[in-house]
This record gives structure tokens, C-alpha cells and sequence, in this order.
């Protein structure tokens, strides 16, 4: 499949995708028509797979399509039932034959009830052999009809027939120069000619016209804050963005945001109030989670993009090593669970000898979870104390921020257990002092 587009690609600029309903595939080639400033890009349709009847998109990172699109038609395969007529008393060519195309009505026939003839850019074609003419379909009646070409001696030919000159019948017929015959082959496998296949292109008209735009219309520059640093680091690429306060750091609870559009016309909204680019805007914030949401327009309003900064405001004694939550699988934590709260503890039946936690962090870091290794009456005067350097451990484990910890063992009585945030290999984090959290 062929689409014609008005622009200009940056340079360099190696890929292309194309949309065919909700099937993305990578453009096979494309390329700047000479003497013009028209995109060619030709795509290899993927299989059908629900509707018929689809809508072309074209992306130039195969994540932002195109607003607009062109229709895209999938038939049935094609099966000739019948040729009128099946033979030539000359060998000079001239005879008008018409091939009639077999319907199938529990597929809803060839087409089905969405094809618009209108959209048809291609002419349809019939191989007599090896050779190739244009031929005339006519919709209503599903036929084909062609003018026989010249043949150099009598013989019989097979006929096939196209509707987009790539993909041909299943079956063939047989055509006659010289005695007349008429019989139907058997099916067999589809043909494609041996020749080069020569592309047109979908209508290039307001109806079918794929908008697209290349560069960074819809994109930030820079992102000025009065508070904080955003992780990862500020790019226009990147959409997403966590920040930690604290409640010290922010005494006024306003977080002053300074977006800068990367290209002059673009519309900037935060929390979907319209603002100036590279003009400061105040934002009032929480104790807990706030999500920010910067969208960029383009000039022409026909692209978005949407920035999501996550800013988590911590009370001033809650540093970037805590965890976010912690869930017991036997057991409800009392108190409940709070970044800045520490020793907690549960009570679990007898009759449970393993116990798992689910925990994050805060900036994500992976969770130890190890058991503490004391004598029984020495663990309720541990957890009640004040923290401490070290305590001796009997098993530990390290697990992904978010994901469920290993089975730890149970005794009955008093079990006490420690999780923080870590490094991959259990040391200690850069992003503040060590917060120990404990469970008794």
C-alpha cells in the first residue's frame, strides 16, 4: 500500500510506521518525490484482522499517528467462477472477455456491505499468462472485463485476475487462441507476477489527506521548578517524572513551575488551565501525592503531548530511603501504616508459620526484609527501644520495590522483623540516612 503526504522529513530520519486499525508495521520504504515536497511511503498490509474496513494512519516514531487517515479496504479472497468468452479465433488480441467473480454470502460476499468502489485508485488487471492488461470491475455485478492481448501461436492460457495488481485470484481459468474450449482449472495456490509491481497511491484529497508533523511541535524545552529536581533529569522526550519535597523544604506548600514551549505557538495548559510559555505558575500542594499534568499543543492543533510530574510531599522527618507502603500477608499492622511512622506490629494465629510483606519504596529502590535473630524475650525490648546500628540477622531478602518478598518463618511467640530501602546488593542507599522499619 502507497500514501502520498505534503512535507518535509528532518534529516537523517531512518523509520516510518504505518496503522492499519489498531496493527502498527514498519513502513517497507520511503521517500521524497522529486520535484516536489510529497512523501511516498509504501507499507505491507498486515493480515485482517476483524473489520474490513480500516483506517490508515502514519506515525513517524510509532507512537503519535497521524490525526487524519485514509480508508483501507480488506476482500475476500477472489475465486473466478466463470469466463465469457473461454477462446480467440484470431491471435492478434482484441477480444473483450469478462470474468465473473464468484460471491460468497456467508462471508457476507467478496466486499461486504462497507466497500465504497469510489475510493478505487488502482485499476484491476488480468494476467493471460505471463502477460498483463487493465481490465474494468464493475462492483454491482462483481466482474472483471479485459481485452484478450496477442497471442504468438494457438494455445491455451491461464487467466487470472487482480483488483490491486499484488494479490491475485486462487483459481484460474483457461483461455483458447484457436479451437474453442471452455473448462475451469482446478484451485490452486495464489500467483504474483514476476514483473515489478508499479504503486499508485490512495487519493490525495481533503476526505483522505493524513496530516502529520515532524519535529518537536508539541514538546517542552525546559521545565524551571522553585523546589526539588525531577528524576530522571529533564528531557523533552521523556514524559514522566517523579519529585521528592518535604514539608521543611516547602514551608508555603507551593510548587512554582516555569514550563518553556519548544516552539513559538504552542499552547500550554497545566491541570487544564491554559498558561504562557516561560511564565511562572504557582501550584498548591499536599502532604502526600500530587500529580501534575503539563500538556503541549501544537500551532496547528493537531498534535499533544502530555508531561506527568508525580511531586510525593514528605512531613520534614521522612527522608528518600522510606517506603511508600507495607502490607503483611497474615495480620492488619497496628497503627496503620505511614512513611513516617517506624515500629509497628500485628498479630498472626498460631497456626501460620510463614509470613510474607509486600513493600515499596519511595524512589523505588529495592526492600530488605530480614528476620532478627535474639532470643525471644530479648525481641519485645528491641522492637521497643530506640534504633539501633545493627542487630544479628537470621535470614534476609532483597526484593523489587512493589513485588512480593519470600516466605520467612514463624515461631510462636514473638517474631520480629526489620525492612528499608536498599541497593540491589543490600548496602546502603545515597538518597538519606537509613529509615528502618519494624515489625513486631
Amino acid at each position: 500500500v502507497s500514501v502520498l503526504l505534503s512535507g518535509v522529513l528532518s534529516s537523517g530520519h531512518e523509520v516510518v510506521y504505518c496503522k492499519f486499525g489498531k496493527q502498527v508495521v514498519l513502513a517497507s520504504k520511503f521517500r521524497v518525490m522529486s520535484g516536489s515536497q510529497s512523501l511516498s511511503i509504501a507499507c505491507i498490509a498486515p493480515p485482517r484482522d476483524d473489520d474490513r474496513d480500516v483506517t490508515l494512519h502514519i506515525s513517524l516514531d510509532g507512537k503519535l499517528f497521524s490525526i487524519g487517515g485514509a480508508p483501507f479496504h480488506y476482500h475476500e479472497s477472489l475465486e473466478i467462477a466463470d469466463i465469457t468468452p473461454s477462446y480467440s479465433n484470431s491471435l492478434v488480441g482484441g477480444t473483450l472477455v469478462v470474468l465473473e467473480i464468484k460471491e460468497n454470502d456467508d462471508l457476507g460476499g467478496v466486499f461486504g456491505g462497507g466497500f465504497d468502489s469510489s475510493v478505487v485508485t488502482i485499476p484491476a488487471s488480468c494476467y493471460f499468462g505471463p502477460e498483463k492488461v487493465d481490465a474494468i470491475f464493475n462492483p454491482d455485478t462483481t466482474e472483471v472485463s479485459c481485452v484478450a492481448p496477442p497471442s504468438l501461436i494457438d494455445t491455451q492460457v491461464e487467466v487470472r485476475v487482480s483488483l490491486d495488481g499484488q494479490v491475485y485470484s486462487v483459481n484460474s481459468v483457461l483461455f483458447t487462441y484457436g479451437e474453442p474450449s471452455k473448462k475451469v482449472s482446478v484451485a490452486r495456490a495464489p500467483m504474483t507476477s514476476s514483473s515489478d509491481v508499479i504503486l499508485d497511491y490512495l487519493p490525495f484529497s481533503p476526505d483522505n489527506c493524513v496530516f502529520y508533523e515532524v519535529g518537536d511541535h508539541a514538546s517542552l524545552q525546559e521545565i524551571h521548578l522553585s523546589h526539588g529536581d525531577l528524576q530522571p533529569q529533564f528531557e523533552p522526550g521523556i514524559f514522566e517524572y517523579f519529585m521528592l519535597l518535604s514539608t521543611d523544604s516547602t514551608e508555603d506548600m507551593v510548587l512554582r513551575i516555569r514550563p518553556v514551549a519548544a516552539h513559538a505557538g504552542a499552547m500550554i495548559t497545566l491541570g487544564g488551565e491554559h498558561v504562557m510559555s516561560n511564565r511562572t505558575v504557582p501550584v498548591l500542594l499536599r502532604v502526600g501525592e500530587n500529580k501534575l499534568l503539563i500538556a503541549v499543543t501544537s500551532s496547528n492543533r493537531l498534535t499533544t503531548r502530555t508531561y506527568v510530574i508525580t511531586v510525593y510531599v514528605l512531613m520534614d522527618h521522612v527522608s528518600g530511603t522510606s517506603l511508600s507502603f507495607l502490607v503483611p500477608s497474615h495480620g492488619d499492622l497496628d497503627p496503620e501504616f505511614s512513611s513516617d511512622e517506624y515500629k509497628y506490629s500485628t498479630v498472626v494465629s498460631y497456626d501460620k508459620d510463614e509470613i510474607t510483606f509486600l513493600a515499596a519504596s519511595i524512589f523505588n529502590d529495592p526492600v530488605s526484609v530480614c528476620l532478627v535473630n535474639a532470643p525471644e524475650a530479648q525481641l519485645r525490648e528491641l522492637w521497643v527501644g530506640p534504633p539501633r546500628e545493627s542487630t544479628s540477622r537470621r535470614e534476609c531478602y532483597v526484593t523489587p520495590s512493589g513485588e512480593l518478598s519470600p516466605q520467612l518463618p514463624l515461631d510462636v511467640g514473638f517474631n520480629l522483623f526489620e525492612l528499608q530501602a536498599t541497593t540491589a546488593s543490600g548496602g546502603a542507599l545515597a538518597s538519606g540516612p537509613e529509615v528502618l522499619y519494624e515489625v513486631l
